[in-house]
């Protein structure tokens, strides 16, 4: 029969036919509704009665049972899906015949009637779940009143077996009740939103199944199209940040995607309230953190949405709808698109170019659904046309988002005059964040923009001419770096790259002594000296009772220690000045942090990027440490009204610690710059190579090693001069040494790269000799006892020869020798190098197949920070 609207009004809901209808509907599900209240009851309430049980009767509160977290997901997924029983029960002359006739023919109006079965089915959805969130804040306040505030002591064996008291103040219910009232409304949300969709579906489908089957795959496939094509986006622009349009859309989409985006708000509630402070310095992004309330307004707004379309289809069904499996074609169309969509992103998201396997798949499943919807084989040309479209429309954007760089968006630079503001995760190139704080710098200043935006460039540039099999090495800078552009239109674009690559980082430097750069810098420093330390401390003194014993902070101490420092078997090899925590004044920290935002804005870009005077390291109670450059001149007097009135200096004692201990992984090596290399992969065995200076190519650093202490100590006062004058922060547009010590690079100063080539000289001659005296230039594949592998020297040396050239050579080494001594020893490394080791014999077509994939030697010199 045709689907008849009455037209008598009703006074009121209650006495009227739709508050009958209501009751009835309601009265039909009663014991639905009770089951649902069950499966509730399993999850929050369970959990907080044996909290709650728990602390009363043991005095802790050891966390939650696995057994009753299981009960709590299970009966809350079942209760949720139960969501999808109440709208098929409640709305079920949708797709049975014989009910329709009976419910059409009730006074009531189409609209009445949609009004009265969808609240009473959401009625008989949510009711149990609210009963059960009330009994939730009932043992929530029983909690609170009986627990919270209050002092609770217990029993467990330490360490030794002897039972020890622990005593704890209880806040557990406190501290629960932000997440129970958010993730109660949130949760009623998903659940209203869950019921909507299906009974938006069962107004598109004549038949139980359909409804059912396409219910599910709705609210599955919209979330994972939307993540499919922002991760298609992702994978073929680099930098583009998935993770910010992923927390714009997906909270959106349907109950699975709110509820990811409801699990998002509670993380950030938890970071926030669980140690404001830490949130603030480990979390700092350039991502918006997604806060509940504008989550909870929007998901609302997006429920209201499809409750209003449930109900305009509602309106365009016809009593003889019933019993078809699909009402409306379009709709099946827009499930099949986006399953096709889905499946074609899954397979082809890599890269592939092979869409056989693609089609052939889709195929099947396009054709079984086909199948199903018309029950047979009919409308099967008009069936394919259809797929064909869709297939070719999917496989076509994605094509369209490969090649074209989603359409331009991965070349895509604003121009400086269009950006209000930026924001870079970047305070300098030698603060390129750490595990206190990720560096964050607003650039307003037109030239600043206009320098970042260059440099954006140069990333792009660098990124599209990017081969891993021509790469010779990577940038230094290893952290992320991220762009975040406020465009005067409104508009907001962010890009994150985690190799800029050196060019874009030297451009980048030259930020580094700008006003916001630098006061960025500065209060990075101030934070982590300050702010951090304090918070460290009090967790030191809260955590100190969970190893049995109590950790007190006096007995901590703060010290002042040169650059390199070494400590063994108790003893330091090293000057300190050092004093305990109750020496310090009170607010130590915060005055500390202030000279050192002052000293740090106001240093000059030559003591920024060349220091000239000493280094030191100040320990501040094992928490942190932290450069203090001579330049720091406020800093300095405060630590010296403090007590710190010895600047320590590297002493000769260390140095010699550094030469005679390799057994700790303890050495000193040097090298020229640029420190660029490149590991050849399996036909050389974990052999890293570098280029000299100038482009030469050399076999590994020169180094002091056991073999060659002994030579070292004639010279051990030049090395103290340039361990004193090396830097670990250091930029120089000329091409410089480096020192090693302990594993920790660092260059050495311009001024005395004269001593650092000439130890560098007397090095590989005292090497050449060892090698000589084990005849291990004969044998150029033997190890020594220390596991030294010493193949290829000779040729090593042919190049060094060529390098330095013999004027330059015997005039290093005639510092240390006599003339006459000087000259032999040349003569023994010109006769070195020409003994055969069958090193290019056998790896000279190596090197001609990396010269033919694009190596080459690499001739620019960048001297850049070192950790």
């Amino acid at each position: 029969m045709t689907q008849v609207s009455s037209t008598k009004k009703e006074k009121s809901f209650a006495s009227g036919a739709m508050g009958h209808n209501f009751r009835f509907n309601v009265k039909d599900n009663f014991k639905l509704m009770i089951v649902i209240f069950v499966l509730h009851f399993a999850a929050a309430p369970l959990l907080l009665i044996t909290s709650l049980a728990e602390i009363l009767t043991t005095g802790r509160h050891g966390g939650f049972d696995e057994g009753f977290i299981a009960a709590a997901v299970i009966g809350t997924g079942l209760a949720a899906a139960s969501g999808m029983i109440c709208a098929l029960t409640v709305f079920k002359y949708l797709y049975n015949k014989s009910a329709v006739d009976m419910r059409l023919s009730l006074p009531m109006t189409t609209s009445q009637r949609f009004i009265s079965d969808f609240l009473s089915g959401l009625f008989i959805y949510i009711i149990p779940y609210i009963a059960a969130e009330i009994i939730s804040w009932l043992l929530m306040l029983a909690g609170h009143l009986l627990c919270d505030g209050k002092t609770f002591t217990y029993t467990l064996p330490d360490s030794s077996l002897q039972t020890k008291t622990y005593s704890w103040v209880c806040n557990f219910f406190e501290q629960a009740a932000p997440f129970l009232w958010r993730g109660m409304l949130g949760g009623l949300m998903l659940m209203i939103m869950f019921y909507a969709v299906t009974v938006l579906v069962a107004g598109c489908c004549g038949n139980i199944f359909e409804s059912a089957a396409y219910d599910i795959l709705l609210n599955i496939l919209v979330p994972v199209s939307v993540y499919l094509g922002i991760f298609s986006i992702s994978s073929n622009v680099t930098g583009f940040l998935e993770d910010v349009y992923i927390q714009k859309t997906i909270p959106y989409c349907g109950p699975f995607g709110g509820a990811y985006g409801l699990i998002l708000t509670l993380e950030n509630l938890n970071a926030q309230l669980g140690d404001p402070y830490s949130y603030s310095m480990y979390s700092p992004s350039l991502i918006d953190p997604l806060s509940f309330g504008i989550w909870f307004l929007l998901f609302t707004l997006c429920t209201l949405a499809v409750i209003g379309i449930s109900f305009l289809i509602y309106r365009k069904r016809r009593a003889e709808d019933t019993g078809k499996p699909v009402v409306f074609g379009i709709f099946h169309h827009i499930i099949m698109t986006l399953g096709i969509f889905s499946l074609c992103y899954l397979m082809i998201v890599d890269g592939t170019q092979n869409f056989v396997p693609v089609i052939v798949i889709t195929f099947i499943v396009y054709l079984v659904m086909h199948v199903i919807r018309n029950r047979g084989f009919g409308k099967i040309v008009s069936g394919l046309v259809i797929y064909g479209a869709t297939i070719v429309l999917s496989i076509g954007s994605f094509l369209l988002i490969h090649d074209t760089k989603a359409l331009g968006a991965g070349d895509y630079v604003p121009d400086p005059e269009s950006i209000s503001s930026a924001q870079i995760t970047y305070a300098g190139m030698f603060e390129k964040g750490s595990r206190y704080e990720t560096p964050i710098t607003e650039l307003t200043d037109i030239s600043a923009l206009t320098t970042l935006t260059e440099t954006h460039k140069q990333i792009i540039d660098y990124h599209n001419n990017y081969d891993e099999s021509t790469n010779l090495y990577r940038c230094l800078m290893d952290e992320t770096f991220s762009i975040k552009y406020k465009l005067k239109s409104g508009r907001t674009v962010m890009r994150s790259y985690y190799d800029p690559g050196n060019t874009a980082v030297n451009t980048l430097s030259t930020l580094d002594t700008t006003r916001e750069v630098t006061q960025s810098r500065a209060e990075l420093v101030r934070r982590s000296v300050s702010d951090y330390v304090i918070a460290s401390l009090k967790e030191y003194e809260e955590n100190s009772d969970s190893m049995g014993y109590k950790q007190k902070l006096t007995d901590l101490y703060a010290e002042l220690m040169p650059q390199w420092s070494y400590s063994s078997g108790g003893k330091d090899y090293h000057e300190s000045c050092r004093k305990g925590y109750s020496e310090l004044p009170e607010d130590f920290l915060y005055r500390l942090g202030d000279c050192l935002y002052n000293d740090i804005l106001s240093e000059s870009p030559d003591e920024y990027y060349s220091p000239s005077g000493r280094v030191w390291q100040f320990n501040i109670f094992n928490m942190n440490f932290i450069k203090i450059k001579e330049s720091y001149t406020e800093t300095i007097a405060y630590l010296s009204s403090c007590g710190f009135d010895t600047l320590p200096e590297t002493t000769e004692e260390l140095v010699k610690k550094f030469i005679t201990s390799p057994i700790d992984g303890i050495g000193i090596s040097m090298s020229s710059q640029p420190l660029i290399g490149y590991m050849t992969g399996e036909d050389l065995p974990t052999a890293t190579y570098y280029y000299l200076n100038g482009g030469y190519f050399r076999y590994k650093d020169t180094s002091i090693n056991p073999y060659i202490f002994s030579a070292a100590y004639e010279y051990y006062d030049e090395l103290l001069t340039l361990i004193t004058h090396s830097y670990k922060e250091y930029k120089s547009d000329k091409s410089c040494y480096t020192i090693s010590v302990s594993g920790n690079s660092a260059v050495i100063s311009e001024e005395y790269s004269d001593v650092a080539e000439r130890v560098f000289i007397r090095m590989t001659a005292d090497r050449a000799s060892y090698m000589a005296e084990q005849d291990f230039f004969e044998a150029p594949f033997e190890r020594d006892e220390n596991g030294n592998s010493f193949y290829g020297y000779s040729e090593y040396l042919s190049k060094f020869i060529e390098f330095y050239g013999k004027d330059k050579i015997v005039s290093a080494l005639s510092y240390y020798y006599d003339s006459k001594t000087a000259e032999e020893t040349y003569q023994n490394l010109t006769e070195w190098a020409k003994v055969n080791t069958n090193f290019s014999d056998e790896y000279s077509e190596i090197y001609d197949a990396l010269a033919a994939e694009g190596y080459k030697v690499v001739t620019e010199a960048y001297t850049v920070p070192l950790d």
